[in-house]
């Protein structure tokens, strides 16, 4: 079967200014199985491409497909451009089937199928690598489709009709290596000026955190063989890429095989630049390790300091010293590897100026002033399911407050974060600038600028909003003069809204 991927077009992020939209590697993942079985398979990127959905529809429709995959790597967010794509889909092509994956859509499997006159006709649950494989083979020799398990098919006559869902086993990831000699156009993917592309060693997280689903969707950690995986990067770096970013949700689990994939990464290295997330009890761990690091190429380390958090909900098993950390992290940046810490904003300001003041003495890079989301498949989304929140899911990426009881309020929270950004960032800046870092590593020069195009770009957004809500209130205060209005007028009263996540 000739089976077309579609990324679809997701304009609401604004950290793609400093980034642009990388390559999509669950796709290829998935896209590399169904060759191995197979099937034709085409990858349609329109999010790179930055096509529109009525573009994006003319290219699928010349392709003449017989299948096609719809998902995006930052599946809630692009969920409302996913839909509009494949209503229009339906329209234009409404017998080729259209298969719907990812977090989002694993975890609101229910709902979405309960939909009236949905476009979806197969929804893949969890790992979808052999799921989708199985379920195209299935249409492809017109084969009952609910045997494969992890698959919901729905039927947009009178019912909708489930197959069976139970949990499939933990797929082992060495035995579906991305097939990258496949025609895939990896040099529409850049980042910091340079070729890029997207790389998985391991897969899962140990870690249990409230705030985060990806542990339950992967299940478990498990890592591929360093031989294999490095062999890949070498023939990748060969192609002409130059910065890796690693998807992984905790690549250093594993003291003993993170130590060795360095290794092995630098004696291949040929001036790369590697991207890892890591957590702060695994860098101080790896103290006397950080010259492998070097050595292998890494050169930006994000670190997650959200376990003590006020939004964790339970202690996510993320204990360090600050001191230790303190000393960590000038190690790093001694051998010019950048470093960059995720937290969540307080939403009380007293908190914030504490906060502020605890994380400033980590001397880090950059800060990632993170809003607390309830993301579908969390432990925060079910305690907060009855809290107000933001209904337009293009702004649940975690740089958006969505959690409040007015318009006004989430204005305030952004605005508070703008503020507890420009307050660690600059301070930041100031002390690159005069220990004069940028000399040690080539990225950090644009990787400042980039970060200051982004602050500017969502302040002017929040000015935009703060406009908009100016504008609406005078609106209300001269209908008021005017009648009695409805309780439901005022600009800033949000309605209770029941979101699909919950």
């Amino acid at each position: 079967m000739r089976c077309v991927f579609v990324v679809p077009p997701v304009s609401a992020i604004s950290t793609r200014i400093a980034i642009a939209p990388q390559l999509p590697l669950g796709h290829v993942l998935v896209g590399s199985e169904l060759i191995r079985h197979g099937h034709q398979v085409i990858l349609l990127d329109s999010d790179a491409g930055n096509d529109s959905i009525a573009r994006s529809l003319t290219r699928v429709r010349d392709l003449g497909p017989d299948c096609i995959l719809v998902g995006h790597p930052a599946s809630t967010i692009a969920h409302p451009a996913a839909m509009v794509f494949m209503n229009a889909v339906k329209e234009q092509l409404p017998h080729v089937p259209v298969i719907y994956g990812g977090p989002f859509a694993t975890y609101n499997a229910f709902n979405l199928s309960r939909r009236e006159h949905t476009p979806i006709d197969f929804i893949v649950c969890y790992e979808a690598e052999k799921v989708a494989a199985e379920l195209v083979d299935c249409i492809a020799c017109s084969d009952d489709p609910h045997n494969v398990n992890g698959v919901v098919a729905v039927h947009t006559a009178d019912k909708f009709s489930w197959g069976t869902t139970t949990r499939r086993a933990s797929i082992d990831v060495e035995a579906i290596p991305p097939l990258w000699d496949h025609s895939w156009d990896l040099s529409l993917y850049r980042a910091y000026g340079l070729q890029s592309v997207v790389i998985q060693f391991s897969r899962g997280c140990p870690r249990t955190c409230a705030y985060c689903g990806q542990w339950h969707f992967w299940q478990n950690w498990r890592h591929r063989r360093v031989e294999s995986f490095v062999r890949e990067v070498d023939y990748l770096g060969r192609l002409g890429n130059r910065v890796f970013w690693m998807a992984d949700e905790n690549c250093g689990t594993n003291q003993e095989v993170f130590i060795e994939l360095l290794e092995q990464l630098a004696k291949i290295n040929r001036g790369y630049h590697i991207m890892v997330s890591l957590e702060p009890g695994h860098v101080i761990r790896d103290l006397d390790s950080y010259h492998l690091y070097k050595e292998a190429g890494i050169s930006q380390v994000m670190l997650g300091v959200d376990g003590q958090g006020e939004f964790t909900l339970g202690e996510p098993a993320k204990r360090f010293y600050a001191r230790d950390l303190r000393r960590a992290i000038e190690k790093l940046q001694f051998l010019g590897i950048m470093v960059i810490i995720n937290d969540f904003v307080p939403t009380n300001r007293l908190s914030c100026a504490q906060r502020c003041r605890y994380l400033k003495q980590f001397n880090a890079d950059f800060y990632n002033c993170l809003h607390p989301t309830p993301l579908a498949g969390t432990r925060f989304a079910l305690v907060h399911g009855n809290t107000r929140f933001c209904a337009d899911l293009r702004k649940w990426d975690y740089r958006h407050p969505v959690i409040g009881s007015s318009r006004l309020n989430l204005l305030k929270q952004a605005w508070n974060a703008k503020r507890f950004e420009m307050r660690l960032n600059g301070a930041s800046l100031f002390r690159q600038i005069v220990r004069r870092r940028w000399s040690v590593n080539p990225l950090a020069r644009m990787a400042n600028l980039l970060c200051i195009a982004v602050f500017l770009w969502e302040v002017v957004q929040l000015f935009g909003d703060t406009t908009s809500l100016v504008l609406s209130w005078m609106k209300y205060l001269w209908n008021s003069a005017i009648r009695r209005p409805a309780a439901t007028d005022s600009p800033v009263q949000y309605r209770k809204t029941i979101s699909m996540n919950h």
